[in-house]
């Protein structure tokens, strides 16, 4: 019975570290654009409240977004 068991463990050990390496490579991907925010932003954030983009909105960008955010596991 612990020959089971312990195989059982095992494998479960192995299926937990192998999801978070894959997690954490997924997390660590980079998004290939640049951002928007940088440290200038910021401050003119904390004093203004607000941030100003010069880039216009592309309406079929962000339906693009919104469409893989909805497509995604769990959001039913």
């Amino acid at each position: 019975m612990s020959v089971l068991a312990s195989l059982f463990w095992g494998g479960l050990a192995i299926l937990v570290i192998g999801g978070a390496l894959r997690l954490r490579a997924r997390l660590r991907e980079p998004l290939g654009r640049q951002w928007l925010v940088d440290d200038d932003a910021i401050r003119a954030i904390e004093v203004t409240g607000r941030l100003e983009v010069d880039d216009e909105l592309d309406p079929a960008e962000i339906d693009e977004e919104e469409r893989r955010f909805l497509e995604e596991d769990g959001w039913e």
